[in-house]
């Protein structure tokens, strides 16, 4: 009658010498591996919302119809640290504070690259690259904007009469400078831009756009133009 305890008794012993012990080293290996694992995610989230990423909220109409009022974006700050911007990104980018006080940020989309000369002629936009040819290559914006769209050097609503449109048809910009970029609203005639505050240097850029947010049903990546003739 007495063997049957004794081996439940030397069963119970293995448990609480043997089994527990090592159950709860390995419960601590696994509880330090989730914690582990929570604070890298928890770090890397931070990391990609702070430096990473960041949310804008359009204001004004400079980008329509691209974006309008109220639409939200992630822009990518940290690919720019490793390249070089591309020509038909849409930026986020830091004006100077003499081209327009009231304004902290602007959202535009990259016209110009460094080492580039970008020319106003009879209402359309050509670059010269020097690399490329030496004639003004006519830049092919189609895919974003509006239909007969004209860009001049001034926008027509701030001239006084057609006449001075004429006199300033043909205007050619400054070569850019390394890192320099000329940009460029979409509503060319209701936009404030690389025209009036001129070229920015890459460090005044914030990021580009990365993924569109709101309105819901415009949500999604970036796409990049396609230009004729131009590397990007």
């Amino acid at each position: 009658m007495s063997k049957p305890n004794i081996q439940r008794n030397y069963n119970l012993n293995k448990i609480n010498k043997i089994i527990l012990p090592k159950l709860m080293n390995e419960l601590k290996v696994y509880s330090v591996y989730f914690l582990v694992t929570a604070v890298l995610m928890t770090s890397l989230f931070a990391f990609g919302r702070n430096f990473a990423l960041a949310q804008v909220e359009i204001q004004g109409d400079s980008m329509l119809p691209a974006f309008q009022t109220s639409d939200q974006i992630y822009i990518d700050k940290l690919s720019p640290h490793f390249s070089s911007y591309r020509r038909g990104e849409i930026v986020v980018l830091l004006p100077d504070k003499n081209c327009d006080p009231k304004e902290d940020l602007f959202i535009k989309r990259i016209i110009g690259l460094p080492g580039e000369q970008v020319i106003f002629d009879k209402g359309s936009v050509y670059i010269l690259n020097p690399q490329v040819s030496d004639k003004p290559i006519k830049l092919d914006e189609e895919s974003y904007l509006p239909n007969d769209t004209k860009t001049y050097k001034q926008s027509p609503l701030n001239l006084a009469n057609q006449g001075e449109i004429n006199k300033l048809e043909q205007v050619a910009e400054p070569i850019l400078l390394a890192d320099t970029y000329y940009f460029l609203g979409d509503n060319r005639n209701n936009s404030l831009d690389a025209r009036k505050c001129g070229a920015v240097g890459k460090n005044q850029i914030l990021g580009r756009e990365y993924y569109k947010i709101k309105p819901d049903n415009k949500r999604g990546y970036a796409n990049l133009p396609m230009y004729k003739n131009l590397p990007e």
